[in-house]
């Protein structure tokens, strides 16, 4: 109960109740209270008993989860919103028995340019070098494609296929 100023000030008031109906609310809030103090009994014998990796998954299921952090991977400072293989040659030399690749990738940038990488390592170097952190406005799924709609640190938002988020 909340106890407001006005009632600081105030004498008590004085009320007649029958006492038929005064006892058998007390015997209610008494019945009440030995149920509660049962009821604490039994859920702390519960959980002393309780299978602690089912119990630790119950209470990981009730916690709120928050919006999703992705990173959004970037080059000269632009967003990359997709990438693409333009050739992926892997040969064996005949003579020296080395592995020769051919690898070829274009990165599409958030204002449409596109520049082409040579080689995995470079690319990998694009892909998780630089990040900027984006927060999780909207999901769609739609089959198999999962599409999100992200707004990034740098205040712009983006709509992403998941592939190009890490």
């Amino acid at each position: 109960m909340k106890i407001s100023k006005n009632m600081i000030n105030k004498e008590p008031k004085k009320v007649e109740v029958n006492s038929e109906a005064l006892e058998k609310l007390m015997k209610t809030v008494e019945d009440q209270s030995k149920t509660i103090a049962t009821y604490k009994t039994d859920i702390d014998m519960l959980k002393t008993i309780a299978d602690k990796s089912r119990l630790a998954w119950y209470e990981e299921g009730k916690k709120v989860v928050g919006p999703s952090i992705y990173k959004l991977s970037t080059f000269d400072g632009k967003v990359i919103v997709g990438w693409r293989t333009i050739k992926d040659v892997v040969e064996k030399d005949p003579l020296t028995g080395k592995r020769l690749e051919d690898q070829q990738y274009e990165i599409i940038l958030e204002d449409d340019t596109v520049q082409k990488i040579q080689g995995y390592n470079k690319f990998a170097e694009v892909q998780y070098g630089a990040q900027i952190k984006a927060q999780e406005i909207e999901k769609v799924v739609k089959g198999d494609k999962v599409t999100l709609k992200l707004k990034a640190e740098n205040g712009r938002e983006y709509l992403l296929d998941s592939t190009f988020v890490n």
